[in-house]
């Protein structure tokens, strides 16, 4: 196409409840729609009553009984003032359970408050196909602007599994909902010798947030947008307690080091990159000590640092190949994360100081803007030694125009069928001249015949001032 012209209680947190301001989101400022609390679960076909008791729980408290670990979970809860009794639950239900459903509905009538319980039909899971109905079933039968408790304790097979994933799923795609607590029910059945075994409800809060941590951190490193990180960053501190210096400044670097690559401003990527490292290798603040192999983790965000880092971590005072060969690479780097504006005005800038470089004498001066504006205009009005190069940095700079005026001229035009393509097919030609300095000797030719001026200064000086001829 070318394109021309033109629920929960008013209860503190609890154990399992995670940070609203992680990669999943929270009722959104000036967002009147009040959000459920749903209970999601799958009922195996053989429930047993079984004593439980909330691990972790902010005060000791007496077991309850309960066929089902989410009926104990709501009790629990109940007890201790963590939570008030969930708007709905929704129980996947195979063939096997659903003919059951008038039993496990009242399972869920608890101390005389009746719980709606909502069943969704599913297969058994035996194969692929029925793993994705499954999903399928659950994804279409969850609300907007839900937040989820789920538990994976009951079910047959892989369900749990699967549907404990699937509802991840949904929450990245539906921001209105929220999985904001997981809970798995740890079976001990009592004997004779010990009739009052009790089991254990675990909070499956750490499952959840190393998924939150790997999202965001690929999320960064294949993006390079930071806001999903900075948000889990910034989550982890407020859950551990006060932000000390070192958390502050590893903030602070990240948030610079992103709003340089934003911008394509490399010189100041290299500076706020090599800052980010220096952060990165005195170890992790202690809000975030708690992470599981957190120092691996961050080794990533180390690695996405260290391509933008020049040699020596300085950028040189004289303009050499290194420079020009690192800029190369975070062109390179721009065009493999898909920001083809961003590439596009670097590759212009490039193609400039690649000009000067090899052709200015006074090297020492290549970020002064009067000796670019020389480079740059030896680059457009001098004789190169190859056509070819030059036609191809001029497409760069005829494509840079249009689109950092973002289109809106009437003379712009942008054919974004073949944008990406054709900026790599042109950068791709530049590059491999690259290495050929000859190639980039350009000589300052004296103006043409037309070119100069056809007419002097006397031509435009009134008659009545001109010098009358001598008789």
């Amino acid at each position: 196409m070318t394109r021309q012209r033109g629920g929960r209680g008013n209860a503190g947190p609890f154990p399992g409840e995670r940070d609203s301001h992680c990669m999943h989101h929270e009722q959104r400022w000036g967002d009147s729609r009040v959000r459920q609390r749903i209970l999601v679960f799958m009922p195996g076909t053989s429930p047993k009553p079984t004593r439980y008791r909330l691990a972790d729980a902010p005060r000791q408290h007496d077991p309850v009984t309960a066929s089902w670990t989410p009926v104990a979970l709501i009790q629990l809860q109940k007890q201790l003032g963590l939570a008030d009794y969930p708007d709905k639950v929704l129980a996947l239900s195979t063939e096997a359970v659903y003919e059951k459903r008038d039993e496990l509905r009242a399972d869920f009538v608890i101390d005389g408050h009746e719980i709606p319980v909502e069943f969704v039909r599913i297969k058994d899971g035996r194969n692929i196909e029925e793993l994705r109905e499954m999903i399928e079933a659950l994804l279409s039968n969850v609300p907007d602007h839900a937040d989820l408790v789920i538990d994976i304790t009951h079910g047959f097979r892989g369900g749990p599994l699967v549907f404990s994933l699937a509802v991840q799923y949904l929450s990245l795609v539906n921001p209105s909902v929220a999985v904001k607590e997981m809970y798995y029910g740890m079976f001990r059945e009592a004997t004779p010798d010990n009739p009052e075994e009790t089991s254990v409800i675990v909070s499956m809060a750490p499952y959840l947030d190393m998924l939150d941590w790997v999202y965001a951190m690929r999320v960064f490193r294949d993006t390079l947008v930071p806001t999903r990180l900075l948000e889990k960053i910034r989550a982890s501190a407020k859950s551990a307690g006060e932000a000390d210096g070192s958390f502050a400044e590893l903030v602070q670097s990240l948030e610079l080091f992103s709003a340089a690559i934003e911008a394509a401003l490399p010189i100041e990527m290299a500076e706020t990159a090599v800052r980010l490292r220096s952060t990165l290798a005195l170890g992790l603040p202690k809000q975030l000590q708690d992470i599981p192999l957190g120092d691996k983790l961050f080794h990533a965000l180390d690695e996405v640092a260290a391509e933008f880092v020049p040699p020596g971590d300085q950028v040189p005072t004289e303009l050499n190949d290194a420079e020009l060969r690192r800029q190369a690479k975070i062109i390179d780097k721009l065009l493999e994360h898909g920001r083809t504006v961003q590439a596009v005005g670097l590759m212009h800038e490039w193609c400039t100081l690649k000009v000067l470089r090899h052709n200015s004498p006074r090297l020492h001066m290549w970020r002064d803007r009067e000796e670019q504006a020389r480079a740059n205009t030896l680059r457009t009005r001098g004789k190169w030694a190859k056509q070819e190069l030059k036609r191809a940095v001029e497409e760069i700079r005829a494509m840079r125009h249009p689109l950092h005026h973002y289109a809106q001229q009437e003379t712009n035009e942008i054919n974004l069928e073949d944008l990406q393509d054709g900026v790599r097919r042109i950068w791709s030609q530049i590059k491999a001249e690259a290495e050929h300095d000859s190639h980039w000797k350009i000589r300052d030719k004296p103006a043409s015949v037309k070119d100069r001026p056809m007419h002097t200064l006397g031509d435009y000086v009134p008659a009545s001032v001109k010098p009358k001829k001598r008789r």
